[in-house]
């Protein structure tokens, strides 16, 4: 088998597809880097095959990895391609390659929305949220996070999106810029977004390292599965901006959710009767389908406000907002929103719900997903779905990249840094934040240093501090400058202090502090600006 391969040497392999790639692309405008970055990543791929292949060879099991492993590469390899035709409509100008030229329709609205929001910690982090703790996990994120930001969706979207239209608005701190008159409440929004994006985008690498790991067992290591999904990233986005992006994401989107339904009706089989399992369930643990701790009411309703309020601030999110081709577009998206959610979070949770007394005791329960795959799908299969984890982490990923560079560029550079800069200066100078931020990220999620859910709960409400403020800025006129930011700086100083200081609580009458920030800052922003003069209208 060995002997069929060929014998790639680097810099011919290389060179072939610096050849190939620009040809297939169309677009010399971009420049050599990405498709040197590209060509790097298929000759390492093949180097990866070919040593995989040689070991095989000896190891029947080792076969099977590598046929999952290639399952996976060429699901990357297709999603690398759709983005790259997509860079072929990018304009080398800032609105286009962030938004795409606001002209998104309402199907590619609705499922770069879905497949950007719905990623590791949807895939991975859901079941093993399920498995600890038990499915009030669905009803929290499936029916009242779902229905939740339905609302928060119209309420806010609806009126970005005429400020958008009318004053070309690319992010939420110009945004607020244009409202307010203040270029330091602009830079303090963009630092607090970024600064809880990063672990968000950290936790995306963290679940492509646990899926290639625990579908090759271990053959492709965490280090390396986590790379691989940075490197698929920086190529695409780099690239092709928010049409890349956009394009993966409608692919991607399709692609995880009939990859999951198709996960839930193998493992079913392989079970045997899933009434006799939710039998055994209710009869050895009956806490799956209990309220009971940590899920108290009021917990379950903390995690359900602050992850809705915080999905309506994550810059990914908060800026397809601008992207609409028209209101009603984003309108009819909305509508259909809570519909998608549960499609997905459905059969992911109940294979978490599974697990607890198929595959008991796991020592990391966000691996329960990929488990239960291998022990009841065929090898070929698991493979497919862990493509669809991939799916979701990467079209999640990718949008978090796109925003990280526009805030940065257009809030701090442009705004800050250096106010002279083309609109090509600009746009190039995203393209490198987007390696630079995907590294640094890349770094630390080496360090592994929490569970999905709980990284990503932590975000969620870092992001759910921004929201009201948002609110009561877009429909109270009297809200002044000195509301936001001293409301701003109150209410996330106290949730990062209730975060990363031991000695203050993360719990009041057992809320979470997310919550109290929140009433907080809405407080501030009320009080303070009553006794302050009118801003802009």
């Amino acid at each position: 088998m060995g002997s069929d391969i060929p014998h790639y040497h680097g810099n011919g392999c290389t060179m072939v597809f610096m050849e190939i790639i620009p040809a297939l692309h169309g677009n010399s405008r971009v420049g050599l880097v990405p498709y040197r970055l590209a060509s790097f990543s298929c000759l390492s791929f093949l180097v990866i095959c070919k040593n995989l292949l040689d070991q095989g060879k000896r190891n029947t099991e080792m076969s099977r990895g590598i046929v999952q492993l290639a399952i996976v590469l060429v699901f990357m390899a297709v999603a690398l391609s759709i983005g790259l035709k997509g860079s072929r409509l990018v304009k080398r100008e800032p609105e286009d390659y962030f938004l795409a030229g606001r002209s998104l329709g309402t199907l590619v609205l609705l499922l770069t929305m879905f497949a950007t929001l719905m990623s590791a910690f949807t895939f991975f982090g859901g079941p093993g949220q399920v498995y600890s703790t038990g499915m009030e996990w669905l009803l929290v994120m499936g029916i009242m996070d779902g229905f939740l930001v339905a609302v928060l969706w119209y309420l806010i979207g609806s009126r970005q999106w005429k400020l958008g239209q009318k004053h070309h608005y690319m992010t939420l701190g110009e945004m607020l810029e244009g409202r307010f008159g203040s270029c330091f409440l602009r830079v303090v929004v963009s630092l607090v977004s970024l600064f809880w994006l990063f672990p968000y985008l950290m936790l995306q690498q963290m679940g492509g390292g646990y899926a290639l790991a625990g579908l090759t067992r271990g053959v492709i290591p965490y280090a390396v599965g986590a790379g691989l999904i940075t490197v698929f990233m920086i190529v695409y986005v780099v690239i092709g901006g928010m049409r890349a992006v956009v394009r993966t994401d409608v692919f991607q989107g399709l692609f995880m959710l009939v990859a999951i339904w198709l996960a839930l009706i193998f493992i079913g089989r392989g079970v045997g009767s899933p009434t006799v399992v939710a039998s055994k369930i209710l009869s050895e643990a009956k806490r799956v389908f209990t309220l009971g701790d940590p899920w108290t009411p009021q917990m379950m309703w903390s995690a359900a406000i602050s992850t809705a309020l915080g999905v309506i601030c994550f810059p990914q999110i908060n800026q397809r907002f601008f992207t609409a081709k028209s209101e009603r577009v984003l309108q009819k998206s909305f509508i259909l929103w809570p519909l998608l959610c549960l499609l997905l979070f459905f059969p992911a949770f109940l294979i978490g719900a599974w697990g607890v007394v198929i595959v008991p005791g796991l020592e990391k329960p966000d691996t329960v997903l990929s488990v239960m795959l291998d022990r009841y799908t065929p090898f070929w299969f698991s493979a497919l779905v862990v493509s669809g984890a991939m799916a979701a982490m990467m079209s999640s990923s990718d949008s978090m990249l796109l925003s990280a560079s526009s805030y940065l560029t257009h809030d701090i550079y442009k705004r800050v840094l250096n106010t002279q800069a083309s609109s090509e200066k600009e746009e190039m100078a995203g393209r490198l934040v987007v390696a630079v931020f995907a590294v640094m990220t890349y770094l630390v999620s080496l360090l592994q240093p929490g569970s999905l859910v709980g990284i990503g709960l932590v975000a969620f409400g870092g992001f759910a501090q921004l929201t009201p403020l948002l609110l009561v800025s877009l429909y109270w006129k009297r809200t002044t400058t000195a509301g936001m930011v001293t409301a701003l700086i109150a209410s996330e100083g106290f949730y990062m202090g209730s975060k990363f200081i031991p000695a203050i609580p993360t719990s009041y009458w057992g809320w979470d502090s997310s919550m109290i920030a929140i009433v907080i800052g809405t407080g501030l922003v009320l009080l303070v600006s009553s006794f302050g003069s009118r801003a802009q209208n």
